[in-house]
């Protein structure tokens, strides 16, 4: 990371269509258009594509689900309990600090510390009060435009056969739709043939379809952003600290802390969590 600050002077004062106007090809513009939506700073796109060609990123093996199952039985392993189809309702408060959670159902689970990993804005609109919320969260939570969420309408299905023209991912241009006022010209095609536990034997079916409310119904997302603020051009990127002033015992450890969010800040937040309680148990 010691060479992001020039790459971040360089191509954060520009977004990714201003990045893909500098190439004369329509093609290349497309392929750098169409991989993000637009308003993301252009180092957002260098930086993903960088990570994934310099060997420094990849996809986990059995995808998403498989690696937050790895990540149960590990918690399980080391003693963690999980409490699954509980839906917390709010953290119990004791003056400066939180003796446990509350959940819908009543049942009342005592902690020490409380890390709040899930989206801020259902933090800090259903578990604790407003008043708690960092002001860099705030900030961007009141400037929309400036720090703007994305959502998309998704379909996976099954289909019968090999088809290796369609590996990986293919966008492809169609007639033009509205959503939402928001003008669609193009879609895109993911193939998930490299999983073989994703393409099994069968007939051509839909898996599942998912939406903007499907996110907010399963992760409380805000506005059904699977991803938290996009760092514009006009905006300054904001990282905010995991702490909540007031609170000596409760944590954050979420994607919506850093943009533009995703697993890898989540992760590192997760991390940095651990941190503080280890330094607070002089561990």
């Amino acid at each position: 990371m010691k060479d992001m600050g020039k790459v971040m002077k360089e191509y954060g004062k520009i977004d990714i269509s201003e990045l893909a106007m500098r190439f004369q090809h329509p093609l290349i513009r497309r392929s750098i258009t169409d991989y993000m939506p637009s308003g993301y700073q252009a180092y957002a796109f260098l930086v993903s594509y960088a990570t994934v060609t310099s060997g420094n990123g990849d996809i986990p093996k059995g995808g998403s689900l498989a690696m937050a199952m790895r990540i149960a039985d590990k918690y399980r392993e080391l003693g963690g309990i999980l409490h699954t189809n509980s839906d917390v309702w709010r953290i119990i408060l004791n003056e400066k600090k939180a003796s446990g959670i509350l959940l819908r159902d009543g049942t009342e689970i005592t902690a020490d510390y409380i890390i709040c990993a899930c989206d801020t804005d259902y933090t800090f609109r259903s578990l604790l009060p407003d008043g708690y919320m960092p002001k860099q969260l705030k900030k961007q939570y009141e400037q929309r435009k400036k720090y703007p969420v994305n959502s998309g309408f998704q379909i996976a299905y099954a289909v019968d056969g090999q088809f290796p023209a369609l590996t990986g991912t293919r966008i492809f241009s169609c007639e033009e739709f509205e959503v939402d006022n928001h003008k669609v010209n193009h879609m895109s095609i993911q193939s998930y043939d490299y999983e073989p536990d994703f393409t099994p034997d069968g007939k051509i079916h839909i898996l599942d379809v998912w939406t903007p409310m499907t996110y907010t119904r399963y992760c409380n997302s805000y506005q059904g952003a699977y991803m938290s603020f996009v760092n514009t051009k006009h905006a300054k990127s904001i990282t905010t600290p995991g702490i909540i002033k007031g609170l000596d015992n409760v944590m954050l450890a979420s994607q919506w802390l850093m943009g533009p969010g995703g697993l890898p800040t989540a992760a590192a937040m997760g991390k940095f969590a651990a941190w503080r309680i280890i330094q607070k148990e002089g561990k």
